[in-house]
């Protein structure tokens, strides 16, 4: 896959998160979780792509409060927990 490529999958990937439909969050925060543990690089491209500002929306609603809403605000704390782990300043 060329960066290219990867960078529209993150892209596709990021606007899944505004979905107002808990299972396609969670289905896409899984996804997340997986292409970032362990890749720093691919860590940096979420963040410069605004991963941040989704991660806040999805922990700090009151909207996700079924099950499948949980789940997501545990990936979503998970993919927080790796991004901050794997940035530069924690080798």
């Amino acid at each position: 896959m060329t960066r290219s490529e990867e960078e529209s999958l993150y892209l596709s990937l990021l606007s899944q998160l505004q979905s107002s439909e808990p299972a396609a969050v969670l289905n896409a925060l899984q996804t997340i979780k997986h292409r970032l543990i362990g890749h720093d690089q691919t860590k940096e491209l979420f963040v410069r792509l605004g991963i941040a500002e989704s991660l806040t929306f999805i922990l700090g609603t009151d909207g996700y409060l079924d099950k499948t809403g949980l789940d997501a605000k545990v990936e979503a704390g998970i993919v927080v927990g790796s991004l901050a782990y794997g940035m530069p300043s924690h080798p």
